[in-house]
């Protein structure tokens, strides 16, 4: 029943609006969201979908096919920081300090969820490992004073990236190019410069910022 107020509005009870509200609102009983189902679930236009954003936000560091560069390959049958579906979705939303930016919700949450979706499938592909003799390209790195720079297990000089879970954290392609031509990609933060005062030695360092001065 409606009453009228001394304004001559025509006003509906409470009640009735609170309903209303609640049936426009309120989701219904039994629905599922996309979601909240395994990344397994996905069907074939949510991988389409996230193969697509994949491949403009994420092929860049990891490779179109996943097989690593920049950012560690994805062709390995599980990730360290991302054990579970939600772990994954996680990484997406927040990234890894230092080195993976997140993308929050810029994606929103069925495109994110997509996202992960695709990576399952290439995640489900199989390891990848480097070929070679491990003892040897050890004694190649004492030989070559490798330490003097770079640490392995807490032993070396941090001037350059810590090694030590390199394999995590960079592809076999980026690894192959650091090694034969170092200068072609400096991570950030380990840049190396020699200055040449008028007089004196040089010194060698670090850069620790630079500007236009």
């Amino acid at each position: 029943m409606h009453r009228r107020t001394s304004r001559g509005i025509l006003m509906m009870p409470i009640a009735v609006g609170l309903a209303v509200i609640a049936v426009g609102v309120g989701p219904v009983r039994g629905q599922v969201q996309a979601t909240d189902r395994p990344l397994t679930a996905a069907d074939s236009a949510d991988l389409a979908e996230g193969k697509r954003v994949y491949g403009a936000q994420c092929a860049l560091c990891h490779g179109v096919d996943g097989s690593g560069g920049y950012g560690p390959s994805l062709l390995r049958p599980t990730f360290v920081r991302a054990a579970d579906d939600e772990g994954l979705l996680d990484i997406l939303r927040s990234g890894i300090p230092g080195l993976m930016p997140g993308f929050g919700s810029a994606n929103g949450e069925r495109r994110t969820w997509q996202i992960a979706a695709f990576v399952r499938t290439l995640n489900s592909a199989g390891g990848e490992r480097a070929t070679g003799n491990a003892a040897a390209g050890q004694a190649i790195y004492d030989r070559r004073g490798c330490a003097t720079c770079h640490v392995v297990a807490g032993a070396g000089r941090a001037l350059g990236p810590d090694l030590s879970s390199i394999g995590q954290q960079r592809g076999l392609a980026y690894l192959r190019e650091a090694l034969v031509s170092p200068a072609a990609r400096v991570p950030e933060g380990h840049v190396v410069l020699t200055a040449r005062p008028k007089s004196g030695p040089a010194v060698r360092g670090v850069r620790a910022s630079e500007d236009a001065f």
